[in-house]
């Protein structure tokens, strides 16, 4: 060779190009294999997919020789080690990982492993001692492919970039180019972004896309996504990728200065020359510039607009919380990460398959690797985590008091989330190293008008619409101007976010931690007060309002209303009852008893209603009787029928007092109803009696259809069960009459439980399939689940068993849900029954016992248990079981809780 030639590159032919061995357990990573190679033919190199060296066994002399020809190892380990076979020490994935000595190795480590072998795990250990090898957890397939292709090109680019030197090979010259620019590499991955990652990449490689704005609240990781996809694209652009920092540029004027030095271009003219300069320089590149922190420059939003159009090839990535509104701009919007629903069933594996959840366990690990998991901690983790709303900075220094706080110990302590989210990374801006700077940085840029605006938002709770922000924004304008602008300017400044509303209509919500700021805000204006007495005064109206159409053909639309504001009106009802304004808070509760049973929150109805009347002293009577009435029938499920008893009947006096006809119709019927309960069917048919009366004289047919249905059933509890089906026909067509479809799926109901009764199974069928679909017309839980367990009791009566079982399991389940503790002891008893059935004698026993304590508890007679028949069923158990062992049983069950007994019930 020429000395003139000795540095020239080398020409690598198509079967030349570099070949990249990936060592993995095939039967276990199959698709991570797949992404492994889809990562490494989009960089245009080899993949080595030696599948007889995935296999338990390998040839060693074939896949030695196939680690030799290759030129970089990638490792993919998860949770098997693979078989050591005869003459071996080590398996063939260990082997391999050996055999790789000499070229670059990339490990990637799949979690959760909770069954990972112990010798994999020694090898793992034993690769992060030695650290000769870039190591890194991945979850998903997408991840990993993401991973690979990055690493991949970077050493790519570091290690054989310069062909030169060595008998290494050389890349490729569109992966071996030298990266330009100044972007910072990220060391960290950005957890729970995979799908904004893509997203951003995706826009910024489109060719009619030069603007990208990445908008979102402060502390949402808009910059940590900016400089980790302007790092990853870097090689795509020819003349490099920029940053531009103006966190601490203020003046918008100097926007183009501080791009200009970024450039290296030093040029000491006036701006629209510099911008002219600036044009010039990048006209024929292809160049990305990330300008982070545009919000409080944005009036220099035009400048880059002028870029954009003297540059073909220029492309500008830029994080704001707000939109830069110029012709072109694509705006991805980066929410909060996601949390995990309430109620949801937690372990390890789903909380670090959810990004919130993930960030915050991940940070603890960091600074505590010890930390244990436990299924209590899960519970508190994600709890943290819905408080944080998922907000990546709050939930990362939430993350660092756990240094010193257990998980428990932070949760107590979010009340006060601004001052306890402080003191973050001493390296990070300082707008970034507590919580409430954040947030305080996105409030210095709005105007006086907007900040006095999103200090009276803080009084509303969850979500709400324009009424609701029209009634605490505008407490003193007359005539009210539009609220819809200032609520779209304060979206775009990210401190509120729109919601979708499936009925088109605009609704917003405030981050609970961006709403503890503006609440100190309001405080400070003096106005909180004020504020707080026009959002009860609203959020009472509304109550009210939803309460006039329960049980009637817009219940549901009601129910759906009332779950979209319930946040509001509890926080409307909490402000009422300090306030001392005890009437009215008793008056919007009262007006919503039904939807609260409804909707299954009939113990928090009591609460609210017995709280009111509790500290009720000089009361308007007629608001007293209406409110005892309801917190009368609310506790029947709730504290039991003796304090249901009483209440009705103090009611009932007041009604007669006041001379209120209607009233004292519905407390008769209320009454006749829990005397029944209590198995004092002569008291009940002697009130309801008088209700049906009083009813059919003053024209009421939804009351007279409640009084006849429960006449009905003190008919059927005597047996008379004629008598009882003309009383529940003549509710049924009472009902269709008035078009009142709550009592009309009732009435279906106990016409099915009458023929069921009368063994006429058939019959019973499309009655209760007539009334499952009324009820779910009405979105009325609560008689689904009715239906549904009555279905379960009618398939035990045929002895279809299995089914039972199924249903009345289904049925259990939306009463615990609702809270509705006679629904469950209901359906309890069935199963109890039907495990008897099936043979398990002692099982059934201890429920059963269960079903005694939880009677008892709720002060129903033992009639309710059906007692004859009951008797019989105890007494076969007793027989199968064998005396004592049946009463060890019996006793046990008596000490289980009703969510034990369910537990138990359900289980195998």
């Amino acid at each position: 060779m020429r000395p003139g030639e000795l540095h020239r590159p080398r020409i690598r032919t198509p079967d030349q190009r570099i070949r990249v061995f990936i060592s993995s357990t095939l039967e276990e990573l199959a698709e991570e294999r797949a992404a492994a190679r889809r990562a490494i033919e989009k960089l245009r190199l080899t993949p080595v997919m030696f599948e007889l060296g995935a296999r338990p066994h390998p040839p060693r002399e074939l896949y030695r020789a196939y680690v030799d020809q290759s030129q970089i190892f990638v490792g993919i380990y998860w949770q098997r080690y693979g078989a050591v076979v005869p003459g071996m020490t080590v398996s063939g994935l260990e082997d391999e990982y050996r055999l790789s000595a000499s070229h670059p190795r990339l490990i990637y480590v799949k979690s959760p492993a909770p069954e990972r072998e112990e010798r994999l795990s020694e090898l793992l250990e034993a690769i992060r001692r030695e650290n000769l090898a870039s190591y890194k957890p991945f979850s998903t397939n997408a991840e990993l492919q993401d991973l690979i292709e990055n690493d991949l090109a970077l050493l790519l680019s570091e290690r054989f970039g310069s062909g030169s030197g060595g008998e290494g090979p050389s890349a490729s010259p569109e992966i071996a180019s030298t990266l330009r620019g100044n972007v910072p590499g990220m060391r960290a991955r950005l957890v729970g972004r995979e799908r904004e990652r893509a997203a951003l990449k995706d826009l910024l490689l489109r060719e009619d896309a030069g603007l990208v704005t990445l908008t979102g609240p402060g502390g949402v990781g808009k910059t940590s996504l900016g400089l980790e996809i302007a790092g990853e694209l870097a090689s795509s652009f020819e003349d490099g990728a920029f940053l531009v920092s103006l966190a601490s540029v203020e003046d918008a004027r100097l926007v183009v200065p501080a791009i200009a030095s970024v450039l290296d271009l030093h040029i000491s003219t006036p701006d629209d020359q510099m911008t002219k300069a600036i044009e010039a320089h990048l006209r024929f590149k292809q160049t990305l510039i990330l300008l982070d922190n545009f919000e409080q420059v944005v009036a220099a939003a035009p400048v880059i607009s002028v870029l954009l159009g003297a540059c073909p090839r220029l492309k500008i990535l830029a994080t704001s919380r707000v939109p830069l509104r110029i012709r072109g701009e694509r705006e991805l919007h980066l929410a909060p990460l996601a949390v995990p629903k309430a109620g949801e069933d937690l372990d390890e594996e789903s909380l670090m398959g959810c990004g919130a959840t993930r960030l915050f366990i991940e940070h603890i690990r960091a600074a505590r690797p010890d930390f244990k998991l436990t299924r209590e901690r899960a519970v508190q983790v994600a709890e943290i985590c819905r408080r944080l709303d998922g907000l990546p900075l709050a939930i990362e220094l939430a993350a660092a008091r756990c240094r010193v706080l257990q998980p428990k110990a932070v949760l107590s302590r979010l009340e006060d989330a601004l001052d306890l989210l402080q003191d973050g990374p001493r390296d990070l801006p300082e707008r970034q190293q507590t919580l409430r700077a954040a947030i305080r940085w996105s409030y210095d840029l709005l105007s006086p008008e907007l900040r006095t605006r999103f200090a009276r938002l803080s009084a509303l709770v969850g979500e709400w619409d324009l009424e609701a922000a029209q009634a605490v924004g505008e407490i003193a304008a007359k005539p009210r101007p539009d609220v819809l602008a200032p609520l779209v300017a304060l979206a775009e400044s990210s401190l509120i976010q729109s919601v979708d509303d499936d009925r088109g209509e605009p609704r917003f919500r405030m981050l609970e931690t961006i709403r503890l700021f503006a609440q100190e805000r309001l405080i400070e204006s003096g106005e909180a007060e004020h504020v707080r007495r026009c959002h009860a005064e609203h959020f009472m109206r509304v109550g009210l309002e939803i309460g006039s159409a329960a049980g009637g053909l817009r219940q549901r639309e009601r129910l759906l209303r009332l779950d979209r504001d319930l946040a509001n009106l509890r926080a409307a009802l909490q402000w009422l009852l300090d306030a001392g304004a005890i009437e009215e808070m008793l008056r919007t509760a009262t007006a919503l008893w039904r939807l609260w049973e409804v909707r299954g929150h009939a113990a928090e109805g009591f609460r609210w209603l017995d709280s009111g009347l509790l500290r009720q002293e000089a009361a308007n009577p007629e608001v007293r009787a209406e409110a005892l009435l309801r917190c009368g029938w609310l506790a029947r499920n709730v504290s039991g029928l003796a304090g249901a008893r009483r209440r009705i009947e103090e009611s009932l006096a007041l009604f007669r007092d006041l001379d209120n006809e209607r009233g004292v119709a519905a407390a008769l019927n209320n009454l006749g109803a829990i005397a029944l309960d209590q198995g004092d069917r002569e008291a009940a048919r002697q009130a309801l009696a008088e209700a049906i009366v009083l009813r059919r004289r003053l024209g009421d047919p939804i009351g007279l259809a409640a009084s006849l249905l429960n006449m009905g059933s003190v008919e059927q509890s005597d047996e008379n069960d004629d008598r009882a089906a003309e009383l529940y026909l003549e509710c049924l067509e009472v009902s269709r009459s008035s078009g009142d479809l709550d009592h009309q799926h009732r009435a279906l109901i106990h016409l099915g439980n009458l023929r069921q009764l009368e063994q006429r199974y058939e019959e019973a069928v499309p009655l209760y399939e007539e009334s499952i679909g009324l009820a779910r017309s009405l979105d009325d839980r609560n008689s689904v689940a009715t239906t549904t367990a009555n279905l379960g009791s009618l398939a035990r009566h045929r002895n279809d068993l299995p089914r039972a079982r199924e249903l009345l399991a289904e049925g259990l389940s939306i009463f615990r849900e609702q809270g509705n503790r006679m629904g469950c002891l209901f359906c309890l008893v069935n199963l109890a029954r039907t495990r008897g059935a099936q043979g398990d004698a002692l099982l059934s026993a201890r429920v059963f016992g269960a079903c005694e304590t939880l009677r008892e508890q709720l002060g129903l007679p033992p009639s309710y248990m059906r007692h004859e028949e009951y008797l019989a069923e105890i007494a076969i158990l007793r027989d199968r079981a064998g005396p004592e062992s049946f009463e060890l049983a019996w006793q046990a069950g008596r000490r289980l809780s009703m969510e034990e007994a369910i537990e138990i019930v359900t289980g195998g």
